[in-house]
């Protein structure tokens, strides 16, 4: 069982909560989300697929979508699902399959809405740390710029793993960074809720899946930003 999370931790998860939930009510992060989402990976196809109010609200630093070839029978789980871009996408390939979208937030998922309700989405409200599903009922796991949002990523790695069914896959896009970061990203006590403050090394992060039990695991696709690396996380079970 996941540990009972310290005051400090449920202050930052707090602050996370409240920084997506303003992000969201005043209609999303970028300005130019069109631009990031294909900067990012996403292919025009995808992007002219997606409703309007879910492009505003893009805030991931990658394309997992992109490195699936999905049957149409899987149970995925989105994790720190956002607004439900790749939860939208993913849902569009399914038959008999569904995608279960978790989110810290509630107020990111009420935007699921119409857009979504035809679709075999069922969106959650839920912990990375903790999250309230079952073992070993996902095919597929996908995670786009949220595992930097987590204060304690054993855990959370240990979370993945146990919602996996043997055999079954972990993609993830995140930052990761092997430079200190600045005294004024670390010192700032709002850090985590900008994805910097829990931004971790490769290194670590290849440990953590190594320490979890992940087989074959792959992290590719670098792309250098001021501070960080973004990345493609690939792992089995």
């Amino acid at each position: 069982m996941p540990r009972n999370p310290s005051d400090w931790e449920l202050n930052i998860k707090r602050q996370i909560r409240h920084r997506y939930t303003e992000q969201n009510n005043s209609g999303g992060l970028h300005s130019d989300a069109k631009v990031k989402l294909k900067l990012y990976g996403y292919k025009q196809a995808l992007i002219d697929k997606l409703p309007k109010e879910l492009i505003s609200r893009f805030s991931g630093c990658g394309c997992p979508v992109a490195e699936l070839q999905i049957s149409g029978h899987e149970t995925i789980i989105d994790l720190g699902a956002g607004a439900g871009i790749d939860s939208f996408l993913l849902a569009l390939s399914l038959d008999s399959g569904k995608v279960i979208s978790l989110d810290l937030s509630p107020i990111n998922l009420s935007t699921f809405g119409k857009p979504l309700e035809n679709l075999p989405i069922y969106p959650i409200s839920g912990d990375i740390e903790r999250v309230p599903l079952a073992n070993e009922i996902a095919d597929v796991i996908v995670c786009n710029a949220a595992l930097n949002l987590t204060i304690d990523k054993a855990t959370a790695m240990k979370e993945i793993f146990r919602l996996l069914k043997p055999g079954s896959i972990f993609v993830a896009t995140d930052l990761v960074s092997d430079i200190p970061l600045p005294r004024e990203i670390i010192e700032n006590p709002l850090a985590h809720t900008t994805s910097l403050g829990g931004v971790t090394t490769e290194k670590n992060i290849l440990r953590l899946l190594e320490k979890t039990g992940f087989k074959n695991i792959t992290i590719s696709g670098h792309e250098y930003e001021e501070f960080t690396t973004r990345v493609i996380i690939k792992a089995a079970k």
